[in-house]
């Protein structure tokens, strides 16, 4: 069977017009599918980034902080260093100063006013007055202002001076060494200089 030539042409048109709106589409489709897979790829490198730079900041903000409590800690063991060997420098002067003046006339009377008090504060008759060793030979003053049945003992716990005196009627203690009197002007030493550390 013959076609004519003007119906070939018709018939030929025709198929490359369907063939040309089949490409068309396709293209579309690929498109679109390329499209789709771009932005699906482009939202997951979003959350992988998002995640990545969450785990970093995390772990930077977790290094910086423990950097920070190192910092702090060391600064806080120097400044406590400092403060001990600035109050052991001060009180070693003290104890020197003490040391000096127990060899004083002043030591005497004071020790001796100390041990009248403190038989009052305590009371009854028989006393037991605890000294220092180097202070023992000063009985004899200290038994003048002191009941008659007083006995004096050695106390190598008292290092500075001062005295112990312990009634055995009513069983008080006054505690009037210069150790104790010490012990109570270091707090308020180092409250008023400034030198206790406070937890921030």
């Amino acid at each position: 069977m013959d076609i004519p030539n003007g119906n070939i042409k018709v018939f030929l048109e025709a198929v490359r017009e369907l063939a040309d709106a089949e490409c068309e589409k396709i293209d579309r489709e690929t498109e679109a599918v390329r499209t789709q897979r771009l932005d699906a790829l482009q939202e997951e490198a979003k959350v992988r980034s998002k995640t990545y730079a969450d785990y970093e900041i995390s772990r930077i903000n977790a290094d910086f902080n423990r950097e920070i409590s190192e910092l702090e800690e060391t600064s806080r063991k120097r400044l406590t260093e400092r403060r001990e060997a600035l109050e052991t420098q001060v009180f070693e002067r003290v104890r020197a100063r003490i040391a000096a003046f127990c060899e004083t006339p002043e030591y005497h009377a004071l020790l001796q006013k100390s041990a009248e008090q403190a038989a009052k504060a305590v009371g009854g008759k028989r006393l037991t007055v605890f000294l220092r060793e180097a202070d023992m030979p000063l009985t004899d003053t200290l038994s003048a202002v002191l009941p008659k049945d007083t006995r004096f003992a050695c106390d190598e716990t008292i290092a500075l001076g001062g005295l112990k005196i312990r009634s055995e009627e009513t069983g008080l203690l006054a505690d009037d060494t210069l150790d104790a009197r010490l012990e109570q002007q270091k707090a308020q030493f180092l409250s008023v200089s400034g030198l206790s550390i406070e937890e921030a």
